[in-house]
């Protein structure tokens, strides 16, 4: 196996972070890094998406209900990632995300469940970051916690959102670095 024209195929970036973070010294101790982590990821893929896809379903779905019984409109309901996100940040998340369905969704506008399934998993973890659990009525349309806890958490055994959201948001971080 040539090793120097393997690497030469595959990401300089990741390389490179593996000859920083492992201390690979060779072009081989290189590739068989790159080998195993790639198949460290792959069993963790599944688990992953297990826990990305519920919270993303479980937050939609209780954001839905919240601005329902709040006397919301079917569209205010259908189009809540308008008004709920307070960051620049999860702002151009959103922005990101209608514009990539409305890429990949050809023939027809791209609908709610569109712009939902294109919402980083990122994104749904910083919906339980502080700015969404400030209490006060300059915040009714921000706050989601603790109206939230238990549909989208059912099984937390009293754990708090706080708690939740550094839990979540370390996996997302480390999700991110195996990743990169």
């Amino acid at each position: 196996m040539n090793y120097n024209e393997l690497k030469r195929s595959l990401s300089p970036y990741k390389l490179n972070s593996y000859q920083s973070y492992l201390g690979c010294q060779t072009d081989k101790e290189l590739i068989a890094a790159y080998m195993v982590l790639q198949s460290l990821q792959e069993k963790f893929y599944l688990p992953l998406q297990l826990v990305e896809v519920t919270l993303r379903n479980n937050i939609n779905g209780g954001i839905r209900d919240l601005l329902h019984n709040r006397g919301a409109t079917t569209n205010q309901i259908n189009r809540w990632y308008n008004s709920v996100p307070v960051t620049q940040d999860s702002t151009r998340q959103v922005a990101k995300a209608k514009q990539k369905a409305s890429r990949e969704v050809r023939g027809r506008g791209a609908n709610h469940n569109d712009v939902i399934a294109r919402l980083s998993f990122g994104f749904w973890v910083y919906l339980l970051d502080t700015p969404h659990r400030i209490t006060g009525p300059a915040n009714q349309a921000h706050q989601l916690w603790p109206f939230l806890n238990d549909k989208v958490f059912p099984n937390r055994g009293g754990k708090g959102i706080p708690a939740l959201f550094n839990d979540l948001n370390t996996l997302n971080k480390e999700t991110v670095k195996i990743s990169v």
